[in-house]
């Protein structure tokens, strides 16, 4: 979880953070590799499972009511009250938000977000002895290159390293072999390896509906995510803020629908979102540049940063490129 997403809580989320990370190994192709540090932190590691159940303890203790375990299985969203159908029985309201990820079945069973842009990812907990992991423990590992468009990642827990690969959905058959060559890369194919597992990432375009009547759509469940770094829990933070506002419209009869909110999302979400998409596609082109740049240029590495910190925003960093910048609106046309 980075520091722009942190800055947009009222609340600390001290109680589930893990490790603090201020520095970033770099490697290009499993080879080589350079470290860089900046003089504040960029990102916090936390287990997701304890994030999402302390959030869902706030959001009990603000008022909501959470049927944990509890599977939705058919949602009907007509004329009337919403119905979702889960655990046995039928719950009606006048207004459905779908936070249920990036397999969400709200956004499936209305027929929203329809023709999103899939990656995929896998990822183990690698488990190892105390003298491995001191090394990472203020440090994120990063390697370009080997996935053109992707990236393979080390992030540092409490008692083991996230471990993982990402990249466009062509990549899936290969990554196991991926990850497999990464861990004995980074000396850690003897460790013990628990809960590896793949996850899909959608990206949405400007345009693809992301609401319709009673219904609207947040997180990675709008697709609303970086495909530059992987992040998505920054912009769900935002959309959901987003979606307060015009919940409250809503139910107060001053809207009809929540056409507006996804105007705001349109607005303010997308034109970031699509620079970081630009950005992964000069990846795919160049990834040696990319790799190099960030190796050599002391403006793109602590702009990066900036970005995780909500100190400057993409459009910034577009702002600023000089020379790059006829590339960067050609690698950005179409996205």
């Amino acid at each position: 979880m980075n520091e722009r997403a942190v800055r947009l809580l009222d609340f600390p989320i001290t109680p589930v953070v893990q490790r603090t990370v201020d520095r970033a190994w770099l490697t290009y192709k499993m080879s080589g590799g350079f470290v860089r540090s900046f003089h504040q932190p960029f990102t916090y590691m936390t287990m997701r499972e304890r994030l999402d159940s302390y959030l869902a303890q706030r959001a009990v203790s603000a008022g909501a009511e959470v049927m944990d375990g509890s599977r939705v299985v058919r949602v009907e969203a007509g004329n009337g009250p919403v119905r979702v159908s889960v655990a046995g029985e039928t719950v009606e309201g006048r207004v459905l938000v779908g936070a249920d990820g990036v397999n969400s079945v709200v956004a499936h069973q209305t027929g929203l977000l329809r023709g999103a842009e899939v990656g995929v990812g896998l990822e183990s907990e690698v488990y190892a002895a105390p003298g491995i992991l001191e090394p990472w423990k203020d440090t994120a590992g990063l390697d370009f290159g080997t996935i053109r468009g992707g990236y393979m990642w080390v992030f540092p827990k409490e008692e083991h390293l996230s471990i993982g690969v990402a990249g466009f959905a062509r990549w899936g058959p290969r990554m196991r072999g991926l990850l497999d060559a990464y861990l004995g890369f980074l000396g850690l194919d003897g460790a013990e390896r628990r809960l590896t597992r793949g996850h899909r990432l959608a990206r949405r375009k400007k345009g693809m509906a992301i609401q319709s009547g009673p219904v609207l759509l947040v997180g990675d469940a709008a697709g609303l995510m970086d495909f530059w770094t992987g992040e998505g829990i920054y912009y769900a933070v935002k959309s959901a803020q987003a979606a307060a506002p015009a919940i409250a419209a809503y139910l107060e009869g001053a809207t009809t629908d929540f056409t507006g909110y996804e105007e705001t999302i349109d607005a303010d979400l997308m034109p970031e979102l699509r620079i970081a998409r630009t950005l992964t596609r000069i990846g795919v082109w160049f990834p040696k540049l990319t790799y190099t740049l960030m190796k050599r240029s002391d403006w793109v590495w602590t702009a990066g940063c900036q970005v995780l910190r909500a100190e400057k925003t993409y459009h910034d960093v577009r702002g600023r490129m000089g020379p790059l910048t006829f590339l960067f609106d050609l690698a950005g046309r179409g996205t």
